[in-house]
């Protein structure tokens, strides 16, 4: 096996040269092998079954996968609070960011090493109505960005966001530490977010303090999960070294 990090592109690298795939459906995945309770949907496999996540994680390096996608979602600390495993919290993602960086180091020779993505996910208490608990939502991705970062993540993956203000606080955090980002949104096919922004402002990070064009080189990638499973480049153009470089037209699935 291949563990040789000079021959691993970053993700910008991979995508001036062409698409790259991220193999995504982790929870479903594994609810359907036996590792998951139905309902709370909490990643407790990294803990429990460790084996059975780096099983999965090589299923989906085998099926073709740049990337592979440590299985932290909706391992928060809300969640983990709901279920009363809060002091699992960073155990529980440390143990999923390693096994992510294991696997992703580990392809067949000749093979180009895979990247390892930290990961955060929509955190069930987000309120554009109540924003009372808005600051602990962003506490939260805070602390699970800083263990993939401490981890080795070579890039961050906000997922399944309902709320666009949600997906910006998110991708606020995830910027603090200079690796790509990408975001995903679940507009559930109502062609707004729960806040009632349109998929296009929000993929222009509608009412950002910054001009949209200052942002494309690290809001990368766009993917419309959950409700419409579409995936989609949105940043036509990157800032490399103070000038603009076309990246293709790219999809990730």
């Amino acid at each position: 096996m291949s563990n040789n990090k000079d021959k691993k592109r970053n993700l910008i690298e991979r995508l001036n040269s062409g698409p790259v795939i991220c193999a995504e459906g982790f929870l479903f995945e594994i609810e359907k092998r036996g590792y998951m309770a139905s309902g709370e949907f909490v990643p407790m496999v990294s803990l429990d079954h460790p084996e059975a996540l780096e099983n999965l994680h090589r299923d989906f390096q085998h099926a073709g996968s740049d990337i592979v996608q440590a299985f932290t979602y909706n391992g928060h600390r809300e969640k983990m609070r709901v279920i009363g495993k809060e002091e699992l919290l960073e155990p529980l993602n440390r143990s999923a960011l390693k096994i992510a960086k294991k696997v992703a180091l580990d392809t067949p020779k000749g093979i180009e090493p895979n990247l390892m993505a930290g990961n955060i996910s929509n955190s069930n208490i987000w309120n554009d109505k109540d924003t009372s608990q808005n600051k602990e939502v962003e506490k939260m991705f805070s602390e699970m960005v800083g263990w993939a970062v401490e981890e080795g993540a070579d890039m961050l993956i906000g997922e399944t966001f309902y709320y666009a203000e949600e997906a910006y606080t998110a991708l606020k955090v995830m910027k603090k530490t200079n690796l790509p980002c990408v975001i995903t949104i679940a507009p559930m096919g109502e062609n707004i977010m729960r806040d009632g922004i349109s998929i296009i402002d929000t993929c222009k990070y509608h009412n950002i303090l910054k001009p949209f064009s200052q942002l494309l080189h690290r809001f990368h990638l766009v993917d419309f999960n959950a409700g419409l499973y579409a995936f989609v480049g949105i940043s036509q153009r990157q800032h490399i070294g103070g000038t603009w470089k076309k990246i293709p037209n790219t999809q990730m699935a």
